[in-house]
């Protein structure tokens, strides 16, 4: 009999025992954010050698064309170019300056590379302009020089190496329509990851 009372016992207090489930939810989230910085590794790459030679270029078009005398024959071509060169000049050290700090990092949702893309795509044409205007000038004043001896070096030298500004500008392009049709974002340096945990335990009571 005591046996029996005994499993009848142990019956009844297991099944009024309950069960409880807790939960515990653990989130980490880590985020990590650099601060600019200079870094000249930048300058070893292919577009910043690309923005080094277009600076370059920029600067010797422009010279070429400044000390090119009697210039004012052909104002309108040397104004264009000393335009297109200055305004090349500009754009482009501020675009240098901005990869060498990773700044553009911070703004990674700014579509750079469309940006690029369609500013060299311009200035590739625009040079391809000063290329065949530079060397009109210089044909019409070596036809001048018989008679009233006019130099044309100057703009003979701009039609020259605005040649190789338009190659320069005209790759450039190219690495940065690529870049964008791929979805390549420039130097991300803030990204934030997180991370959900979720631990159960199971306690009897």
């Amino acid at each position: 009999m005591i046996p029996a009372k005994l499993h009848q016992c142990l019956y009844l207090i297991k099944g009024n025992c309950k069960m409880s489930t807790q939960q515990a939810t653990v989130t980490t989230t880590t985020t990590t954010t650099t601060k600019p910085y200079f870094d000249p590794s930048y300058l070893r790459t292919i577009p910043g050698i690309l923005k080094i030679v277009q600076l370059v270029l920029c600067v010797v078009v422009f010279i070429c064309v400044v000390a090119q005398k009697y210039k004012y024959y052909e104002a309108s071509k040397a104004d264009f170019v000393e335009f297109v060169t200055i305004v090349g000049f500009i754009v482009t050290l501020v675009l240098l300056i901005l990869y060498l700090f990773h700044i553009v990092g911070y703004f990674y949702k700014i579509p750079w590379y469309l940006i690029e893309f369609i500013y060299c795509a311009i200035w590739a044409l625009f040079f391809l302009i000063s290329v065949i205007i530079m060397a009109i000038a210089a044909a019409n004043y070596s036809r001048y020089r018989r008679n009233y001896r006019l130099p044309y070096g100057g703009f003979a030298a701009a039609s020259f190496f605005s040649f190789f500004a338009m190659i320069a500008y005209g790759i450039d392009a190219f690495f940065k329509f690529r870049a964008w049709r791929n979805g390549e974002k420039p130097q991300i340096i803030a990204q934030q990851v997180s991370s959900r945990t979720t631990t159960a335990t199971t306690v009897n009571a």
